[in-house]
């Protein structure tokens, strides 16, 4: 089913595993109660989206553009969103636990309360971009500047911190083969 097309669905009470989406446009679909697991959702669109009890883990969502994608409740656990478009995407308290956002776009995003720990945190903060993310709480127990492993830091605070350690997260971000870009 790559390249789906199913702008504005509805999708209630539905459990979905290994589906192949990638480059599909689900604009604007409203997912209340859904479960998706080990699914290719790379290159999707899902701008607009409404997650409600949505849980996507284990899914490839590199390149996905979520832009004011709206997640009330859920999880994004073990799933890749390199490279992904979360622009003024509200992830209020979502369990983003061991996701990887490497190079992710979260300008105008609200992490809220999202769950944030494990996972490529420290990229998130420091390597992705940033302007203008709102969080009243964003738990990173991976992030740089923890006093120790396993305690929240907020968003500001380590966006403030990682400025005197970005040359460093940027060469150790690359040595793990992402590139966050020039400038970042």
């Amino acid at each position: 089913m790559s390249r789906a097309y199913f702008p504005g669905a509805l999708f209630h009470s539905v459990g979905i595993s290994g589906a192949r989406l990638a480059g599909g446009n689900l604009s604007g679909v409203q997912m209340d109660t859904v479960g998706v697991r080990s699914a290719d959702l790379s290159n999707i669109n899902l701008d607009g989206a409404n997650f409600d009890n949505a849980s996507l883990t284990r899914c490839d969502m590199t390149g996905a553009s979520l832009r004011g994608t709206i997640f009330r409740t859920g999880q994004l656990s073990y799933s890749k969103l390199h490279d992904a478009d979360l622009e003024g995407a509200d992830l209020g308290t979502v369990k983003c636990e061991e996701t990887e956002l490497h190079g992710a776009n979260l300008r105008n995003a609200n992490l809220g309360n999202a769950d944030l720990r494990g996972g490529s945190c420290r990229a998130l903060i420091c390597a992705a971009q940033c302007c203008s993310v709102r969080s009243s709480r964003a738990p990173c127990s991976t992030a740089p500047t923890s006093p120790e492993r396993g305690t929240s830091s907020t968003v500001s605070s380590v966006q403030s911190r990682c400025r005197s350690e970005e040359p460093a997260l940027r060469a150790q971000v690359r040595g793990g083969g992402v590139d966050p870009g020039p400038g970042r």
